[in-house]
């Protein structure tokens, strides 16, 4: 079943209205009442928790008891695309990716004429880094920029300190770590301090994992559960009495085949339609046709690709409310193309580049079934 997200109540973009208000800020959307807490009126400390890549199927289906397991108190849609780059910028700017512009991990800059991989802020084609800062390219600003509480962004060390980073976490305090026990470590040594405080913080080897293995790889499997055991002992032991802790994620995933990853280079009628590759995500693919060649490209689809996809007019999905509610902000304008491959059941498409070996990735998301669009709120205090 395809889902699209419930921009109105409980999606990331509601739960990130919640933490706003909670840091002082007004929002454009309505902010989520967790389990009959409202965030604006709490006078203990906050630590969001964003485990990447922890869809609510999953995690249903693998943890069966525990704290995590016993503190679920709802599932939230992710946004459209369910996607990393989308997922975590709407997290740090109460925005949909309507708002922000942050429409997937590829994201095309019209007004540089590149295609970039946005977070790591570098070109799409040779990874060369961006001279430039990221701010003018978002469309919303940081729920911790100037924040009325004092606040703490923990992530990895290779990232902490990134453009993209840097923005987004705006006037906290950065902590970098690397790894699951080390960030642990980190959680409780910043919680332990006195004074309420907001806490963001970020995980990403399940993310990693998945992508490299698939999700039912063993050693993916076994990173779940060694993220369900030393968070619950941190919640159970070293937690402090006046925390409210959120978990959750920005997206799930789903694993693909050999068969079901379709590769550009292997329809070059197809590609030779478009101005450039295609951006967006491998689950959500955003097409910006050769006008000359719109009859050719939809007939490309129809003929050859029906089975790994639907392909719908951009501005449709913009006026569905894919993308967010109200108006689209200036930077939204050329970022999801003409057209958006939709890709069916566990399908991928992937971009392929002269003198590039093709990626063998396993696990993808920016799709909207069930596995990618619904993560968990797990809500834990003493």
């Amino acid at each position: 079943m395809s889902v699209r997200p419930d921009y109105q109540n409980e999606s990331l973009v509601n739960l990130s209205c919640a933490v706003s208000r909670y840091l002082g800020n007004a929002t454009q959307y309505t902010p989520m009442d967790i389990d009959g807490v409202s965030l604006e009126l709490c006078d203990k400390s906050v630590l969001l928790l964003v485990l990447d890549g922890m869809g609510y199927n999953y995690f249903l289906h693998h943890i069966h008891s525990g704290p995590l397991r016993e503190n679920l108190r709802v599932k939230l849609t992710s946004v459209f695309p369910a996607s990393t780059g989308s997922a975590i910028t709407s997290l740090f700017t109460a925005t949909a990716p309507l708002q922000h512009g942050i429409t997937g991990w590829y994201v095309y800059l019209k007004q540089l004429g590149v295609m970039t991989q946005f977070l790591p802020f570098i070109t799409l084609a040779n990874d060369h880094p961006m001279d430039l800062e990221v701010a003018p390219f978002i469309g919303s600003p940081s729920i911790v920029r100037n924040p009325q509480i004092r606040s703490i962004t923990i992530q990895p060390k290779d990232i902490v300190h990134s453009k993209y980073s840097t923005f987004l976490s705006g006037d906290s305090y950065r902590v970098g770590c690397k790894g699951l026990g080390n960030l642990v470590d980190t959680l409780s040594y910043h919680l332990s301090r006195s004074g309420k405080k907001f806490i963001y913080a970020y995980h990403g080897n399940l993310d990693h994992l998945a992508h490299e293995y698939g999700c039912q790889h063993e050693k993916t499997i076994q990173h779940l559960h060694q993220m369900d055991e030393k968070i619950s002992t941190f919640l159970e032991h070293n937690l402090p009495d006046d925390t409210i802790v959120l978990i959750t994620a920005d997206h799930g995933l789903i694993d693909t085949t050999p068969e079901t990853r379709v590769y550009g280079a292997d329809h070059p009628e197809l590609m030779d339609s478009l101005i450039m590759p295609v951006c967006g995500d491998t689950r959500s693919g955003y097409c910006y046709v050769r006008p000359s060649k719109v009859d050719r490209f939809l007939n490309y689809i129809d003929d050859n690709l029906s089975y790994a996809c639907d392909v719908k007019k951009s501005t449709d999905l913009v006026t569905e409310g894919w993308f967010g509610l109200d108006e689209p902000s200036s930077v939204f304008d050329g970022r999801i193309g003409d057209y958006v491959l939709m890709m069916k059941d566990n399908h991928a498409f992937l971009n392929s580049f002269p003198g590039h070996e093709r990626e063998i990735v396993v696990g993808h998301h920016g799709g909207t079934t069930e596995d990618e669009m619904y993560v968990p709120l797990i809500l834990f205090e003493r």
